[in-house]
């Protein structure tokens, strides 16, 4: 029997059976139930016939999750209306020891891709609804069938991981936050009645991508958004955590005229310190390419290496 391909509505599995699945294929990633239900539950471009299942003998062997954007969201995503024909792997995988089924795979993808008028693929690079930023570079046989069919790499990316049963606020940061408490600025967690006006401001400072993953906070008990705000209550930077996922940290970001004056470092350890007590045992910094900026962080303990890839398909 040869190859096959279902969708997620097609082979109706439980959840707890494509968990089993996903994390025998991604064998580096730790997929569980939180991230997977926010990745696809929030994600307004999911759809469960983009999610293919390929299998052998009965037995799911390859994954490869797609999507692009629906017209609900480009009503809410105005601006991203630019991307109409990209298309955006969120996962693409092979159970250890049958990588020789990679180019059906991809090349399955790349018609699929083409008979929907995409012509971009992103592989992976998708936010703020994400498994991985990009394919772990331990995915040796991945990431180089991926460079023989073509794709070029678009960025590499790196996520941290931080022990917070070592983690500390240093001294350093707690001197900044008091030096910025004289000068009459405010760190603090944004209430609920908060949110359109901060996410309308991190929008128009960040991005849309940004100032919706920071609103998806709103929907969890145990995520929220820290501001800075100056003397005349003015926001003048933000941290989210615990958005796409409850041990995620970030975005962060600081008003362009404010940088360079220690509000990333106070709003850094503001934010992870928070996260510490909210009972969190491993927190991940994602998506960086701030290679020095978090290497200080107490309890900094592994960094993992991502490659974005896209090509331009006919």
């Amino acid at each position: 029997m040869g190859l096959e391909i279902y969708t997620l509505d097609e082979i109706s599995l439980s959840n707890k059976e494509v968990l089993e699945i996903l994390n025998k294929i991604f064998v580096y990633d730790h997929i569980d139930i939180e991230l997977y239900r926010r990745t696809i539950e929030l994600d307004p471009n999911h759809s469960n016939n983009e999610f293919f299942f390929f299998t052998e003998n009965n037995e799911v062997i390859g994954v490869a999750y797609l999507v692009y954007l629906k017209e609900k969201t480009k009503s809410i995503l105005g601006g991203l209306n630019k991307y109409t024909d990209h298309i955006w792997l969120k996962l693409l995988g092979v159970v250890p020891g049958k990588e020789e089924l990679l180019e059906n795979i991809i090349d399955y993808i790349e018609d699929y891709a083409g008979r929907n008028n995409k012509k971009i693929i992103h592989i992976y690079g998708y936010a703020p609804f994400y498994f991985a930023p990009g394919i772990d570079r331990r995915y040796e046989i991945i990431n180089r069938k991926l460079f023989e069919k073509g794709y070029e790499l678009e960025s590499k990316v790196v996520n941290y991981y931080v022990d917070m049963d070592e983690y500390y606020v240093p001294l350093e940061a707690l001197w900044l936050q008091e030096r910025i408490s004289r000068e009459g600025y405010v760190v603090r967690e944004t209430g609920i009645d908060e949110y359109d006006r901060v996410t309308t401001w991190i929008k128009e400072k960040f991005g849309i991508i940004w100032g919706l993953e920071s609103l998806i906070t709103k929907n969890y008990e145990c995520s929220g958004i820290i501001i800075v705000e100056n003397k005349e209550e003015e926001i003048i930077g933000f941290n989210t955590y615990g958005a796409s996922a409850p041990y995620r940290y970030g975005p962060v970001g600081v008003w362009e005229k404010y940088r360079g004056r220690g509000f990333g470092k106070i709003l850094l350890h503001y934010t992870l310190n928070k996260m510490k007590k909210l009972g969190l045992r491993i927190v991940e910094i994602p998506w960086t390419t701030h290679l020095f900026y978090y290497a200080g962080v107490p309890g900094l303990y592994r960094i993992r290496l991502f490659n974005i890839y896209v090509k331009k398909i006919n």
